[in-house]
């Protein structure tokens, strides 16, 4: 079961990913292996309590940055779900083809779905019993709560990751929205990333541990005057279907999100699959993922409005609120 009080990055997470860390792992002589999905390494998930075909609640990931909602085996397996067939997903490191299997009814927020088909994966992958993607999130507005540990759908709240209701009572300081300029496989991308004076595109994965730039970030990091990338370190990402890809990770100064400065961050970089597919392959991107998310306050993801909101820095390292 995921841990409410530890939310998408603690102060263990940020210590992690420190430039510290980057000397020792150059040391290697394999790539470290990194999850850019949760499984049982450092972060922990936004988790909702789902019911399927009227059993649960059960705990599955809330992740942005799926286009697939998913169910893990191990559930598959504790009710008996009939496979269906096969089908060929877009991972974020790479597509992917997985068994699928019919639910009945499932029940999600205040919503009720009937008749889904939804893919399998393995539950060591997901961390929980299943994945809420864009394919059902793109009805809601999500606000992360950074520091409570909570996040809210719409306006139901729930709890991170222990699979009961919980109160979240909404700041009274409105949002500044920053509206989504693109509109892709249902993935909200808005331009407010900058490098000095030149832009670049972000996207909320919400299910990912580690922030990943593209090449072309990189390009724009490494030609801008004032903003600087650190020595790499070889890595190895694998993503929700077990692929993997290569990658590295170097700290970076002079990134600016939502109008704030970052300072120093630890950053992957890779031109993972995603970024093919949300055509940003060629422009300077992000994924912005749990350990930059784990950097602000409130985080609001406003699908049905084409819209978000990252607001007000936390100290690095601050840990989310406990209880």
């Amino acid at each position: 079961m995921l841990d409410r009080r530890h939310l998408i990055a603690t102060a263990t997470a940020a210590a992690a990913l420190s430039p510290r860390s980057f000397a020792r792992a150059a040391t290697a002589q394999e790539p470290e292996i990194v999850a850019l999905r949760p499984s049982r390494y450092r972060y922990a998930r936004i988790g909702a309590a789902v019911r399927v075909n009227g059993q649960g609640p059960f705990v599955f990931g809330v992740d942005s940055g799926s286009q697939r909602s998913m169910v893990a085996d191990s559930l598959v397996a504790r009710l008996g779900l009939a496979e269906t067939g096969v089908t060929q997903i877009n991972g974020v490191t790479a597509p992917a083809s997985l068994s699928t299997v019919g639910l009945r009814e499932l029940r999600f927020s205040i919503q009720t779905y009937s008749g889904l088909t939804l893919p399998v994966a393995r539950r060591d992958l997901l961390s929980s019993d299943g994945l809420i993607g864009l394919d059902l999130l793109s009805e809601f507005k999500l606000t992360f709560y950074i520091d409570r540990g909570q996040a809210e759908v719409s306006n139901q709240a729930m709890a991170v990751g222990d699979g009961g209701p919980t109160e979240a009572t909404g700041t009274r300081i409105p949002p500044r929205w920053f509206r989504a300029g693109r509109r892709q496989a249902g993935q909200l991308i808005a331009r407010v990333g900058r490098v000095g004076d030149l832009p670049f595109w972000i996207f909320v994965d919400s299910g990912a541990q580690h922030s990943v730039g593209n090449s072309a970030l990189r390009t724009l990091l490494s030609d801008s005057a004032g903003p600087s990338v650190g020595p790499s370190t070889p890595v190895a990402i694998y993503d929700t279907p077990g692929l993997t890809r290569p990658a590295t990770r170097a700290a970076v100064e002079g990134l600016e999100i939502a109008g704030q400065r970052m300072g120093a961050t630890p950053l992957l970089f890779a031109d993972l699959h995603v970024f093919d597919v949300l055509d940003l392959a060629t422009t300077p991107a992000l994924l912005l993922g749990g350990d930059l998310m784990g950097r602000f306050h409130r985080v609001v993801l406003d699908f049905p409005n084409d819209r978000l909101a990252l607001e007000a820095l936390r100290p690095e390292g601050a840990g989310a609120a406990q209880g």
